[in-house]
């Protein structure tokens, strides 16, 4: 039997396991900036939003890194950012 075929099917299921295994990794990360974002503290929504609005690069490499597309996420991410400023906003005022 000729298992040099299995070994080279064995080896591109592992690096597709690698690859699948990295974007989680980076899927993990961005999920995690936009967390901080949304309900972290001050400190961490400040980073987190100088992240995704401030460092284009920075946020391009993450994005392709977790096979997501960076225009798409960052479209999300200030509609989400219109939506936490406005419940800052309401707590503001319901505080005063």
């Amino acid at each position: 039997m000729n298992f040099a075929i299995y070994n080279q099917q064995a080896k591109r299921a592992e690096v597709c396991q690698d690859a699948h295994s990295a974007r989680g990794v980076w899927t993990a990360v961005l999920m995690g900036a936009v967390e901080d974002f949304r309900s972290g503290n001050l400190r961490r929504q400040r980073e987190a939003a100088k992240f995704f609005f401030n460092s284009p690069e920075d946020l391009a490499t993450v994005c392709r890194l977790a096979g997501l597309d960076p225009v798409s996420v960052l479209g999300k991410m200030r509609k989400m950012g219109q939506v936490v400023l406005q419940c800052r906003e309401m707590s503001f005022q319901l505080a005063a």
